[in-house]
């Protein structure tokens, strides 16, 4: 069950995280902040998880005999799962760290934005769960793994508290950071299943 539900779940995942930049994040972030601030931080975001792709694919071992052409750098396969985990720990934090600071300002836009939040994260948690899966994880650690990350949220949010009223701006900041996020993991995955669709 798991072998074929995992797939479309991928799918599922790139489809949630383009959607949450193209129609959350960046949205949200040009209202907020200048749009030169939000494209300078989305593409350096973009640029910084592409290097930390790059560092990925650098410290594996290929198997003996096995070449690993540049080109198949972007979006392969075995990266997809920590990114995945990097995206989600750092949006999630962000998300607590939103939720607290609406909270400061309003009680009632506060509980808003967290059933806002909650119905949103559903889809991108499924995602999260089949590329820990697809990239080797038990589904009981994918799982784990999940509910760690979405503790993060409480970081977030003891961290907005712990700055006051300056955390909105901070908050503010890191939205279009986390856009870049998931535009740079959805291309990756879309990339990564279209590969494999031309292998099989």
């Amino acid at each position: 069950l798991t072998t074929q539900l995992v797939p479309r779940l991928i799918m599922i995942a790139a489809g949630a995280l383009l959607g949450a930049a193209a129609f959350h994040l960046i949205p949200e972030s040009l209202a907020r902040v200048s749009t030169g601030q939000v494209w300078l931080l989305t593409g350096a975001r973009i640029a910084a998880l592409a290097l930390l792709e790059r560092v990925i694919h650098a410290m594996e071992r290929p198997a003996p005999g096995a070449g690993s052409a540049p080109h198949e750098t972007l979006g392969h396969r075995s990266h997809l799962m920590p990114l995945g985990i990097v995206s989600d720990a750092l949006h999630n934090t962000i998300d607590g760290a939103l939720v607290a600071t609406a909270f400061m300002m309003n009680p009632s836009l506060g509980a808003f934005a967290g059933a806002a939040i909650a119905l949103h994260e559903l889809p991108r948690e499924l995602g999260t769960f089949a590329l820990c899966v697809d990239g080797g994880m038990t589904p009981r650690r994918a799982i784990l793994i999940n509910a760690a990350t979405g503790g993060l949220a409480l970081l977030g949010a003891v961290i907005a508290l712990a700055i006051g009223v300056d955390a909105r701006r901070f908050g503010e900041l890191l939205l279009p950071f986390a856009a870049g996020n998931f535009l740079y993991l959805a291309g990756a995955i879309l990339i990564a299943q279209r590969r494999e669709s031309r292998a099989g």
